[in-house]
Formats: structure tokens, C-alpha cells, sequence
């Protein structure tokens, strides 16, 4: 748990001791200052009942209506239950002894150990003072590692 709530608490760390305004939206914990829109509140509402358990027998009609809603077909739609899975999904499918995940520090560490697990180095850059991700420096890692530099800029 206190690798977690490193994680979670990132953020918060970076501006301890700063003046915060209290309408500061704090992304770390998926805040949105928008809310959610009303269509989503009407689903919540009339879903309500049913959320005490997971539907994994709409998941395959779910992969189906968003395949056809994207122009894609059900084995190109991936979801999981919270991000954990689709991120394992993609560090399986685009990362291998000779090709590494690449990625900002600090950030998440899950991610980066289950890379190293696999047998994946893990190329971990460091951020800008300011806290930014240094996107030149990671799109010049993926080319070196023989990445298209531009997939995910």
C-alpha cells in the first residue's frame, strides 16, 4: 500500500508547503471541473440499482456497440476493470526484452514493475522541474529503441 500511496499522492507532494487555491482540481485523484455531463448523470441515476456487481456477460454486446460506434471491430476494443488491465494489455503487447516501456519519473511504478517483470527494460526519464513530461527526451528514447518517435507525441 505505500508504494500506492506514493503514487496518489504525487501531486500533493509537489506543492507541500505552497499556497493552493481551494478550486484546484486535482487530476491525480480523476477530478474533472466540469462534472459529468447530464447524459452521464441520467445513466447513473437509473443505473444505480445495478452497479453492486460486474457485467461480464455485456461485455462482449459493450466491445460490439463501441466497435461499431468507432468504426472497429469487437477484437480491436479493449477495456478493463479500472486501467490496471489495459495497461498490462499494452505493456504485453508493445514492450519485449528488446523493446523498452518508456515513460516519465517519477510516475507510476506498477507499470514499470510489471515491465521489468516480464523481462522488458524499462527507459524512466526524468521530469521537468516544473513537473512536465519531457516529450522530446522520451520520443529520442523510443527512436533509439527503434520506435517510431511520433506514435505517441
Amino acid at each position: 500500500m505505500g508504494q500506492l500511496a506514493g503514487e496518489l499522492s504525487l501531486a500533493r507532494r509537489a506543492v507541500a508547503g505552497m499556497a493552493v487555491p481551494d478550486d484546484t482540481i486535482w487530476l491525480d485523484a480523476n477530478e474533472n471541473p466540469a462534472g459529468p455531463p447530464p447524459s452521464a448523470i441520467s445513466a447513473i441515476v437509473n443505473g444505480a440499482a445495478a452497479t453492486a456487481r460486474y457485467h461480464f456477460e455485456e461485455f462482449a454486446a459493450f466491445s460490439e456497440a463501441l466497435a461499431e460506434s468507432e468504426g472497429l471491430t469487437p477484437q480491436q476494443v479493449l477495456f478493463g476493470i479500472g486501467s490496471g488491465d489495459v495497461i498490462n494489455a499494452a505493456i504485453c503487447a508493445f514492450t519485449s526484452s528488446s523493446r523498452p516501456l518508456i515513460t516519465g519519473a517519477p510516475t507510476y511504478e506498477i507499470p514499470v514493475e510489471f515491465a521489468r517483470k516480464l523481462g522488458s527494460n524499462a527507459v524512466q526519464i526524468r521530469l521537468a522541474d516544473d513537473w512536465q513530461f519531457p516529450v522530446k527526451e522520451l520520443a529520442d528514447e523510443a527512436a533509439k529503441a527503434g520506435g517510431r518517435a511520433n506514435l505517441f507525441v
